[in-house]
């Protein structure tokens, strides 16, 4: 395999486990926090809106990681499906306020270049990440209401 196109499918693979992990750790941080306050996790988030936005981007993240990783040949068989991913990424990251996983999308837009297919092969990662980038906006509509309420 050339070293150039090997490089967008192991970073792929790396982003794929961050976008598995941040939300996993990240309901286990709820977790421990409803139980410190003595509440189950679903009285906790349903407590305060913004944690119940930030579960649904999280759940996004964690289903697009899976679909990812079990699509990731699809996705790096071409620079359209590969750029349009990591596009959509960039765009639901910065909406939900993802910072690692926009700076880690931005770098892999930049690995787009070395994917070395060109034309469109269906692929339900892209599909998916049109819908979390739908999702984010939603998300980021709530963020933005309780920005400007508070």
């Amino acid at each position: 395999m050339h070293e150039k196109a090997a490089k967008p499918m192991q970073f792929l693979k790396i982003y794929c486990l961050i976008l598995f992990f941040i939300p996993s750790f990240y309901i286990l941080c709820l977790e421990v926090g409803a139980r410190i306050a003595g509440k189950t996790l679903f009285a906790y988030a349903d407590a305060s809106p913004l944690i119940a936005a930030i579960l649904i981007s999280g759940a996004c993240d964690f289903l697009l990681s899976v679909i990812s990783w079990l699509d990731w040949n699809r996705l790096t068989k071409t620079q359209d499906n590969y750029v349009r991913f990591m596009q959509l990424q960039v765009a639901s990251q910065l909406l939900t306020g993802n910072l690692l996983c926009l700076v880690l999308a931005i770098l892999g837009l930049r690995q787009g270049k070395d994917v070395a297919g060109q034309g469109k092969v269906p692929s339900q990662a892209v599909a998916i990440a049109y819908f979390c980038l739908a999702m984010a906006v939603i998300c980021g509509g709530f963020y933005l209401s309780f920005l400007l309420r508070g």
